[in-house]
């Protein structure tokens, strides 16, 4: 894992950037700037709000199915869910790469995962207890 992480940190040139975990009041402006997150998920996340808030601003993403995660990306709409590595960074560069790829996965975040009111969640969530 630590290559992987280097070969990342190393293509700061290219304008890729990783980030360490961020807290709430800087994720907006880490969300703000990116094209796609790329986040393979962690096996005992219950809910990932950093992806939920990335695709809520039409990032897409780029995950494995762990934890959380794969409940967060409409698998081929609003990003990838990647079944492992090698179809992981393939989407990654896909991503970064194809532009018209990236507008369709945007626009349609946009649509399906954002823009929701708190009444409207919070009635769904009451939906939920009944």
């Amino acid at each position: 894992m630590d290559e992987v992480l280097e070969r990342a940190g190393s293509l700061a040139g290219h304008r890729i950037r990783r980030f360490a975990p961020v807290g709430r009041t800087e994720l907006a402006a880490v969300l703000s700037g990116a094209r796609v997150m790329l986040y393979r998920g962690d096996p005992g996340e219950t809910f990932c709000l950093a992806l939920a808030e990335a695709q809520a601003m039409g990032v897409p993403a780029i995950v494995q199915p762990l934890g959380s995660a794969p409940e967060r990306v409409i698998d081929g709409m609003t990003g990838r869910v990647a079944e492992d590595d090698d179809a992981f960074a393939t989407a990654a560069i896909a991503a970064l790469r194809d532009d018209a790829l990236w507008r369709q996965w945007h626009l349609a975040a946009l649509a399906t995962q954002g823009g929701s009111s708190w009444d409207a969640v919070a009635g769904r969530f009451e939906a939920l207890m009944r």
